[in-house]
């Protein structure tokens, strides 16, 4: 996540954007309009949108709430999208969590006002304390991506995954836990420090380096990973289902042409070929 930018990366599950799929479920068709918004989330078959003043506004599949449940106030910072529930952060450092609770994904939510980040993708979720430290709870925990989580402080990023998580140290180094491992999502995580974000995808991992290229590890059958862009100089990545996303800074190597002059460009790679998105430039 950019915080104070225009663009906040978001885990997007099935291509459930504001466009494309199925509007049965999908509801493409009642994003909200306008402007002011700061971030998005999309989850399975829904989506989250937090505008300037810290409202959610949610839209699309509701059979368990994670839309109608979402809170009516205001002053919340982050938000984030999992299989049928989601998560936001207030201003204050609580969390508040709504939707599917099969599995205490919501309630078993930490109480207290010491958090700085949030994420989900499935059923579980994993927060970042002020002091670096990490909770996770939620999902059947058959892979071990909460009780594998690992202990001490002074972490700086957590991204959750299908059935894994990452999380990043202070130096810049990997850390990951849980999941199957069945597509080395874990344990081919690279070495090293210097790393200034992680994401995860469903069953693979994305990581940026200090230069701004982009590692990528774990399920590659859609070329999530082998095709990640190379060179250096991208700003940010995130990890969808099937394919990955990296938003493009002003060193990384030249793309096709977006008929917009005054944007720069978002690249999705894998299970839907190549998308280009656009980011208007302050």
């Amino acid at each position: 996540m950019q915080e104070g930018g225009a663009w906040v990366g978001a885990h997007v599950r099935w291509n459930n954007c504001a466009w494309g799929g199925s509007d049965y479920y999908y509801k493409c068709s009642d994003a909200p309009t306008g402007n002011g918004f700061k971030q998005v989330a999309a989850g399975s078959e829904y989506s989250l949108a937090l505008t300037s003043d810290g409202t959610v506004v949610a839209w699309g599949r509701d059979d368990h709430g994670q839309c109608s449940d979402a809170p009516t106030d205001n002053g919340f910072k982050q938000i984030a999208a999992g299989g049928c529930h989601s998560l936001s952060l207030s201003s204050n450092g609580s969390i508040f969590a709504w939707g599917w609770d099969r599995d205490g994904q919501c309630s078993d939510t930490p109480t207290g006002n010491i958090f700085r980040q949030v994420d989900t993708e499935g059923c579980h979720n994993l927060a970042l304390t002020s002091d670096g430290s990490i909770v996770a709870w939620g999902g059947r925990n058959n892979y071990g991506q909460c009780s594998d989580t690992p202990i001490g402080n002074g972490f700086k990023q957590i991204a959750a995954g299908g059935y894994h998580s990452l999380a990043l140290t202070s130096d810049g180094s990997i850390v990951a836990w849980g999941g199957r491992d069945d597509y080395d999502q874990c344990s081919d995580a690279p070495t090293g420090n210097g790393f200034k974000q992680v994401t995860a995808g469903e069953f693979h991992s994305l990581a940026l380096t200090s230069e701004g290229k982009i590692v990528a590890w774990g399920r590659d059958d859609y070329d999530q990973c082998s095709k990640a862009y190379p060179g250096k100089g991208y700003n940010q990545v995130s990890g969808g289902f099937f394919y990955s996303l990296a938003i493009i800074g002003d060193e990384s190597p030249a793309v096709p042409e977006f008929p917009t002059s005054s944007v720069s460009l978002v690249l999705i790679v894998g299970l839907a070929g190549v998308v280009l998105l656009a980011r208007r430039r302050e």
